[in-house]
């Protein structure tokens, strides 16, 4: 595969990455207004009050879920990606095979635990006594896939590997599909939530199956069996999917202690500020997490290659584009964080703690996309996972022993943010800033002139119109839903027109048009006069 190829797969791999993103944020609100207890008028119209927690509480400990990951997802990506370069399917399929059949044996651990313990469990959740029953089969079934969903997730991961993101992504989407639509049969005839539980689980697990079948129809010579389970080949990954389940435990630490430390300090109803105010930052960090995503699998194939100049190209480029999306989008949450807040809370008032723990939170989102989200993605591929996890507890301790700190002095939620925001500025902007310019081979500003100068340049059209309309009476946005409405609508076409005029090169504008014209000419060549 040529640089250009990469290249190719990259975008194509981004983009429907963005575009898998909106249907599920789509369908996760329609999904929520089908399941929820009471419409918009009151009205039962969903699950129960009871029904609908228990729901929400098991997706919610499925997230924890990637702590039973142990890194081998990422190891599995990661073999697939670089021994694909040399060919080397014997040993790629004793790599499979062992983290396949040791997933197995997790799976079978999970399942085994769950059967001989769920009376226990469900002992531990207060449900009502009449649904306790129905409540722990449910409980039993939901857990039983999370084990299964290990050995079976492998082949999402055989895909990336592959650069075949894309295909991924199309395989969930279409599930989701057909996932919402089952859905919508289930409410309408009242199968109850056990068959809920079990349109969900199967929409996900065959996704997963079929991808597994194509990923290694694409490699024909690789073959998962018992017999090339190796214990040294477990052992020879342990070392990296430890460094990587570190990494995980690290981000899951800084990412979810935030609405404990304020539980236990302040008070539990505190965290309803934090949460409102959190929830802009996690759009806009989501947004800008797409392109990241993709770039795994390509360093871990230039790693391999040995192309130590396309990779370089690849961190700049990379971290360049993704600031290019980031830029524009920050500046829209920040001028537009009251109205943004608002539409989340049902047009309820914004108090100050909420505004100002979503800036601070959404500073320490764009500072993290800027300096961590392309070159950690690259470095973990490139033999410096050591370093990288050292980096991330020093920062997951740091956050965390700053939030407590600053909590117990202020009483305020907006500490806790801030507590989340010095470390990543650190970290980010001493430590991963200079190690990205210097593998990049240039210096700490040359490297901002590459990737920041030309993006603030382009961000500055969007910051003058967002600072008129918060500072003219007449256009003010923050108690008028129609009006935030037009002027966000209004805001994204200025960033848009900013971007192509100032943030892309002129030669990047003429592939960009180039491109556009050849898609419209075969579209109308194959429409029929």
């Amino acid at each position: 595969m040529t640089s250009d190829d990469l290249r190719k797969k990259i975008w194509r791999n981004s983009i429907s990455n963005y575009l898998r993103m909106a249907l599920r944020m789509v369908l996760g609100f329609l999904t929520i207004r089908l399941l929820f207890p009471k419409d918009f008028l009151g009205m039962h119209s969903g699950l129960t009050d009871e029904e609908f927690g228990f729901y929400s509480l098991l997706w919610g400990i499925f997230g924890y879920g990637i702590l039973m990951d142990f890194g081998f997802g990422l190891v599995a990506q990661k073999k697939v990606a670089e021994l694909s370069v040399h060919k080397d399917w014997k040993q790629l399929s004793q790599v499979l095979s062992t983290i396949f059949f040791f997933y197995i044996i997790s799976a079978a651990v999970i399942i085994g635990f769950v059967l001989l313990s769920s009376h226990q469990l469900i002992g531990m959740i207060n449900v009502t006594p009449e649904n306790r029953e129905s409540f722990r089969q449910i409980l039993v079934l939901f857990l039983c896939f999370v084990g299964l969903s290990f050995p079976i997730g492998i082949s999402i991961e055989i895909l990336y590997g592959q650069q075949r993101i894309a295909l991924a992504n199309n395989l969930a989407s279409a599930a989701a599909v057909v996932n919402y639509g089952l859905f919508i049969a289930a409410m309408h005839y009242h199968w109850g939530l056990k068959n809920i539980f079990i349109i969900s689980l199967t929409t996900s697990l065959v996704p997963s199956l079929l991808g597994g079948y194509l990923g290694l129809r694409f490699m024909p010579e690789v073959k998962i069996r018992p017999k090339y389970f190796s214990w040294n080949v477990l052992r020879g990954s342990m070392r990296f999917s430890a460094y990587a389940y570190i990494g995980i435990v690290t981000s899951v630490i800084m990412m979810q202690t935030d609405k404990l430390i304020i539980a236990t300090a302040i008070t539990t109803a505190a965290v309803t500020i934090y949460q409102l105010g959190a929830k802009v930052a996690d759009i806009f960090y989501s947004f800008t997490l797409q392109l990241p995503e993709t770039i795994s699998p390509a360093a871990a194939h230039l790693h391999a290659k040995g192309d130590r100049t396309a990779l370089q190209r690849l961190l700049v480029d990379g971290t360049r584009f993704n600031v290019m999306v980031a830029t524009p989008l920050y500046l829209l949450c920040a001028l537009f964080m009251e109205g943004l807040m608002r539409l989340l809370n049902k047009n309820q008032p914004v108090s100050l703690d909420t505004f100002w723990t979503g800036q601070v939170l959404l500073l320490w989102g764009y500072s993290t996309i800027i300096t961590h989200s392309i070159s950690k993605k690259i470095f973990m591929m490139c033999g410096h996972e050591k370093r990288l996890v050292q980096l991330s507890v020093a920062e997951a301790l740091a956050n965390l022993v700053i939030s407590v700190t600053l909590v117990l002095i202020f009483k305020n939620v907006v500490c806790v943010a801030i507590g989340s925001l010095i470390p990543a500025l650190v970290i980010g902007w001493f430590y991963l800033w200079p190690w990205a310019a210097q593998d990049a081979g240039v210096n700490r500003r040359g490297l901002a002139r590459k990737v920041l100068l030309q993006n603030l340049s382009a961000g500055v059209p969007l910051l003058v119109f967002g600072l008129i309309c918060r500072w003219v009476p007449l256009l003010d946005f923050r108690d008028n839903t129609l009006v935030f409405i037009l002027e966000g609508a209004l805001g994204c076409a200025v960033a848009a027109l900013s971007l192509w005029r100032w943030g892309l090169a002129e030669t990047e504008r003429e592939k960009v048009s180039e491109k556009v014209t050849q898609r419209f000419d075969r579209f109308f060549k194959k429409t029929p006069a």
